[in-house]
């Protein structure tokens, strides 16, 4: 099991951290911190619950393939 700060350090890795927490504040939805929200998402809906794709300036494409990556991360491939 992936670490709240070890997903924080994927995303910073990749250079996401900042695009996917823009997203994640620009929605109306969310009023915990990023930080809070990593701690308590369950790690495979981590991005498919944070923010709507398809509303983001990258596009649903663009999460769409970052969550794959991510979730072949968590599954150790």
């Amino acid at each position: 099991m992936k670490t709240p700060e070890q997903i924080a350090q994927w995303l910073k890795e990749r250079s996401l951290y900042d695009r996917f927490a823009a997203n994640y504040y620009r929605s109306a939805c969310h009023k915990a911190s990023l930080a809070a929200y990593i701690k308590k998402a369950a790690p495979a809906d981590l991005f498919a619950c944070a923010f709507v794709w398809h509303d983001t300036p990258e596009g649903n494409r663009h999460w769409f393939n970052v969550n794959n990556d991510f979730i072949k991360w968590l599954n150790g491939h």
